[in-house]
């Protein structure tokens, strides 16, 4: 049996991260992914750190023996201490998340209506759902990046999203 830790793929994926990143959490990542068997989910939450962590600014995280600990980090940034949105910062995700459902469903049926069941229009369908969560995870927890990262990270996620549906639709 191959190595895992050596694979193709999980050398490519640990490789995306930063050189500093990897420095401090590449043996620990390396050894998580040498545990586990690669699917989808993985790659895509991997692919999204991996951007987190180039546009995002370096934390220096410690724990209590001052050692820089990944573990920490991802404990920290979660659902413990998760965002703390203003009542302005909700309504505004709140209103941005309905206007874009909107603008993408009336997309739908307008194209729907001209061009029949075609895959790229049953595609755009499918992808709904998933560009509303991109902008829910957008406004709640990417509230400290610039905006030009935020329009980066949801183009990217409807963009890939779209793809993957297409394809999928096509088969």
């Amino acid at each position: 049996m191959p190595d895992k830790a050596r694979s193709p793929t999980r050398t490519l994926l640990v490789a995306l991260y930063p050189r500093d990143w990897r420095a401090r959490y590449g043996e620990e990542l390396t050894a998580i992914l040498a545990a586990r068997r690669l699917s989808p989910a993985i790659v895509f939450d991997l692919l999204g750190g991996a951007l987190d962590a180039r546009l995002g600014p370096r934390l220096q995280l410690t724990d209590n023996h001052g050692e820089n600990d990944m573990k920490l980090r991802a404990w920290t940034t979660c659902a413990a201490n998760g965002p703390q949105p203003t009542v302005r910062q909700s309504l505004f995700g709140a209103g941005l998340i309905n206007l874009v459902s909107l603008v993408l469903t009336t997309a739908f049926r307008l194209l729907k209506q001209e061009f029949g069941p075609v895959p790229a229009v049953a595609a755009l369908q499918d992808c709904l759902y998933m560009v509303v969560v991109a902008l829910s995870c957008t406004t709640m927890y990417m509230q400290q990046r610039s905006w030009r990262a935020q329009v980066c990270l949801v183009g990217f996620v409807m963009t890939l999203t779209y793809l993957i549906f297409l394809v999928a639709e096509s088969i």
